[in-house]
C-alpha cells in the first residue's frame, strides 16, 4: 500500500455520529463511507419478512462495497467477496467469527478481526450473576412472589462459598471469571484445549484440564459454564451423555455458543429433574422460537445473547477499530485477526 493511497472504509453499522467521527480523525487518507442507516433498514425489513422491500436495498448497498477497501460489519453477507472484490479486511465489533466463516469467506483473502479482549468483563459478570441467581434461589423467590406465597424454607438460599465451578474454555471471559468467583470461595477447574494432560493451576484456576477430562469435570462440578468458542472440536462438545453425568443440584450456564451443547437433551435433562436448571445467553437458533419449551421453565434464565455488550461497548469497539486503522495505514500487523482453520 502507498503512503499517499486513500482507503475507503464502509461502516454497515449504524453509529452515532460522533463515532464516525471518531474513525474519520484517525487519517485524512481514509474515505468514511457511512452505510449504517441503510444496512439497518434493510435488516430491520428482513426480520419483518418484508423480503422484496429489503432486497430492493440491495444494489445500493452493493454500491458501498464495490468501493470497501476496510469494512466494519456486525454481519456479513455469504457472498462477500463477491460483492467487495476491493475488500481487504472485516473488523468486527465482537468476539465468535464462526457464524462469519462462510466457505467463500474462508477461501478468500479477506482477513477478520474481532474485538478479542473486550467483553471478558461484562461477560463474566454476566456469568457471576446468573450463579448468584441460582445459588440464592432468586428464581424461587420470583415464583412464590408471583402466587403471592410466603415460604422462607423453599426459597433458603445456599452459598457460593465451597462450590466448584467447571469451565469450558479458558479466553477473555473464563480469566475473568476466575478471579471473581475466586473471591467468593469457588473452587475452578478448567477445560482447555492446549492442556494434554491434568495441570495443577496458576492464578485463581485450581487446575487445568484436557478435553478428555471433561466427563470427569461435568460429574463434580456445582456450575458448569460453557465459554469457548464455536469450532470444529467445541461443537455439539456437550451432549446429552455428557448431561447425565451431572448432579442433580448442578446448574449449566453458556455463554459461548449454542451449538456446544445438545439443546434437546438439556431440555429433557431439565425436564426430569436431572439438572436443577440453566442459564442461558446463547441457543441453537436464534431469536429463540416462541415454541420453544425453555421459555416456560421456572428454573432457566433465558437472556437474548446480550451477556457482553454494555453501555459503553461500541466507543470501546471503536477504540480497536481506530486502532487498526492505525495499524493499516503504517502497514503493520492487525490485532485480532481470525484463524480461519480454527474459527477463532
Amino acid at each position: 500500500m502507498k503512503s499517499n493511497q486513500s482507503i475507503n472504509v464502509v461502516l454497515a453499522y449504524k453509529l452515532d455520529p460522533q463515532l464516525v467521527q471518531r474513525v474519520q480523525a484517525v487519517s485524512p487518507r481514509l474515505h468514511v463511507l457511512d452505510a449504517g442507516d441503510l444496512v439497518y433498514r434493510e435488516r430491520r425489513l428482513r426480520r419483518e419478512g418484508k423480503l422484496e422491500e429489503a432486497a430492493a436495498l440491495r444494489p445500493s448497498i452493493d454500491e458501498f462495497l464495490l468501493q470497501a477497501d476496510v469494512l466494519f460489519s456486525w454481519g456479513l453477507p455469504a457472498d462477500l467477496p463477491q460483492r467487495a472484490p476491493r475488500l481487504d479486511w472485516v473488523q468486527v465489533p465482537f468476539h465468535g467469527a464462526d457464524n462469519l466463516l462462510t466457505p467463500d469467506v474462508v477461501a478468500s483473502p479477506i482477513r477478520i478481526a474481532t474485538a478479542q479482549g473486550l467483553l471478558g468483563w461484562t461477560m463474566a459478570e454476566h456469568v457471576l450473576g446468573q450463579m448468584i441467581y441460582f445459588s440464592r434461589r432468586f428464581h424461587i423467590a420470583q415464583q412464590l412472589q408471583r402466587n403471592h406465597k410466603w415460604d422462607s424454607r423453599a426459597s433458603r438460599p445456599s452459598e457460593l462459598r465451597g462450590q466448584t465451578v467447571g469451565i469450558l474454555g479458558y479466553g477473555d471471559i473464563a480469566k475473568n471469571l476466575v478471579q471473581m468467583v475466586k473471591a467468593q470461595g469457588v473452587r475452578c477447574l478448567v477445560v482447555r484445549r492446549s492442556i494434554v494432560e491434568p495441570t495443577p493451576g496458576f492464578d485463581a484456576v485450581d487446575q487445568f484440564l484436557p478435553p478428555f477430562s471433561l466427563d470427569d469435570v461435568m460429574r463434580v462440578s456445582d456450575f458448569l459454564v460453557l465459554a469457548a468458542p464455536r469450532t470444529p472440536e467445541t461443537d455439539g462438545m456437550v451432549s446429552a451423555q455428557l448431561l447425565g453425568l451431572m448432579k442433580p443440584t448442578a446448574y449449566l450456564i453458556n455463554v459461548g455458543r449454542g451449538s456446544l451443547v445438545d439443546e434437546d437433551a438439556l431440555i429433557q435433562a431439565l425436564q426430569e429433574g436431572r439438572l436443577a436448571g440453566a442459564g442461558l445467553d446463547v441457543f441453537r437458533t436464534e431469536p429463540l422460537p416462541e415454541e420453544s419449551a425453555l421459555w416456560d421453565m421456572p428454573n432457566v434464565l433465558i437472556t437474548p445473547h446480550n451477556s457482553g455488550p454494555s453501555e459503553i461497548y461500541m466507543s470501546e469497539s471503536m477504540d480497536i477499530l481506530c486502532d487498526n486503522l492505525r495499524r493499516y495505514l503504517a502497514n503493520e500487523p492487525l490485532l485480532n485477526i481470525v484463524d480461519k482453520e480454527r474459527w477463532y
